[in-house]
């Protein structure tokens, strides 16, 4: 809606959006998605591996998952 005061509904009152709120918000958004995104990263890897220790299946995908994983753990440090 942009800029000024907006009515709140759930909380019963009014919100002043400025810019800095604006920037504050796209920000934290930012941050929540790259998170997630690593979040799922890591659980696939742990999905690879996890087919190799239960089911010994796709030993060669874990050999290849694994260095991409070290890698990324590089990578992160």
């Amino acid at each position: 809606y942009g800029y000024g005061y907006h009515m709140v509904p759930s909380q019963g009152g009014h919100a002043m959006v400025t810019p800095r709120v604006m920037r504050r918000a796209v920000i934290k958004a930012l941050a929540a998605v790259n998170a997630l995104e690593g979040v799922r990263f890591y659980v696939s890897f742990l999905c690879s591996f996890a087919f190799v220790e239960k089911l010994n299946v796709m030993a060669g995908n874990a050999k290849i998952i694994r260095f991409i994983a070290r890698d990324e753990a590089l990578h992160r440090k």
